[in-house]
């Protein structure tokens, strides 16, 4: 499977957790997730084809919504964390990947 395959099945997880609420689950599933963009984000070809400023942007926002949620499972505080919007930054990021895929796909092709 590649990189892009493995972080869009990766999303589609975290999604799932997420409508399900199983908030530990999708909590470490996004920390995997971050590990996996933030390695995209040093290779030269990725660099190449997606914004740098578009990947810091949601990698802040996953950042955001990975520590909310860490905080409602430890219950330290009475944070509140709305699982629409962290489902709409996630696919936020889904797209990201599929722009990368096609991007590279029609290098290949050239």
């Amino acid at each position: 499977m590649s990189d892009s395959s493995h972080v869009s099945h990766l999303i589609a997880e975290i999604q799932g957790y997420l409508r399900e609420e199983k908030l530990e689950l999708a909590h470490l599933r996004m920390k995997d997730l971050k590990r996996h963009l933030i390695s995209f984000k040093q290779t030269e070809r990725f660099k190449k084809n997606i914004s740098v400023q578009k990947i810091n942007s949601n990698l802040t926002n996953l950042s955001t919504h990975i520590n909310n949620i860490s905080v409602v499972i430890s219950k330290t505080s009475d944070t509140q964390i709305d699982l629409q919007t962290i489902n709409q930054d996630i696919e936020l990021l889904l797209e990201l990947i599929i722009e990368f895929e096609q991007k590279t796909k029609n290098e290949k092709l050239k």
